[in-house]
């Protein structure tokens, strides 16, 4: 039996000035799996992300979301519902506290599930300082997962390229979602700690949660990827495997008429 369908886009459109930057897109993502956005530059991955999180609003179609045994329909809510709901992002150029350390970016993203206000704040002193402490151990493990322990205390604008793409993965799967929106995680980073989120990607998915990635890395996809969803001019031009998407000749003709697509840039 397959998995359950979380994520739904059905018949999406974007326009912007009368250029359409997502043309009638519909796709499926279901729990457990990772499903990969490609194509070349320009071709509307991004923005189908910032449809789905709430950051623009289609002119057409419906971004439908299973969660907590109910159904949400995206396109009506802003991006901070979006993310209550358990939908994570990361944004292809990255977006953090720039004047934070590294630990507090971090903590940000973790969850308080108190009451709010002076009297409940008062009775509730020390569950918030046990919530703190499990915090600050859940920003520590994913910090170490990503290999930045040793820049806890770092200003976050002295991290380097690749080691802000990597707090800022950390930082979403710090918020503990159960929908992870990742556009190009590891642009930027070293080989060696490609593969270190490969296998992150990998755990995810074994726990149950639901992945859609942006990647120009071909090889990543065919490692990692369940479904592959490849963009052309906001048109959907193919789905399938990626062992079906390398083999396909409309995307061999997209990226340059190659033989193959091992990237596409």
């Amino acid at each position: 039996m397959s998995a359950e369908i979380v994520l739904s886009v059905n018949s999406l459109v974007k326009e912007f000035s009368g250029l359409r930057a997502v043309d009638n897109l519909s796709f499926e993502a279901r729990q457990g799996t990772i499903t990969a956005l490609i194509g070349p530059n320009g071709s509307g991955k991004t923005t189908v992300i910032d449809l789905i999180n709430g950051f623009l609003k289609p002119n057409r179609g419906r971004i439908v979301l299973q969660s907590m045994g109910r159904t949400y329909e995206l396109a009506k809510l802003p991006p901070y519902k979006v993310a209550r709901l358990g939908v994570a992002r990361t944004f292809q150029n990255t977006r953090l506290f720039w004047q934070l350390t590294v630990m507090e970016n971090m903590l940000l993203a973790t969850r308080y599930d108190g009451k709010e206000g002076f009297f409940a704040a008062l009775f509730q002193l020390g569950l918030i300082k046990e919530l703190e402490k499990q915090n600050r151990r859940k920003a520590e493990k994913y910090l170490e997962l990503a290999e930045l322990t040793h820049k806890k205390d770092e200003i976050a604008q002295n991290l380097s390229h690749g080691q802000r793409k990597l707090l800022e993965l950390a930082r979403a799967l710090a918020t503990e979602a159960e929908v992870f929106l990742l556009d190009e995680p590891t642009a930027g980073i070293f080989p060696e700690l490609k593969t270190k989120v490969n296998e992150l990607l990998k755990s995810l998915k074994k726990d149950g949660k639901t992945i859609l990635l942006i990647e120009h890395d071909m090889g990543m996809v065919t490692e990692i990827a369940d479904n592959v969803v490849v963009l052309n001019y906001g048109r959907k031009i193919a789905e399938g495997t990626p062992e079906q998407i390398v083999k396909n000749t409309e995307v061999i003709a997209v990226y340059s008429g190659r033989g193959d697509v091992t990237c596409s840039r």
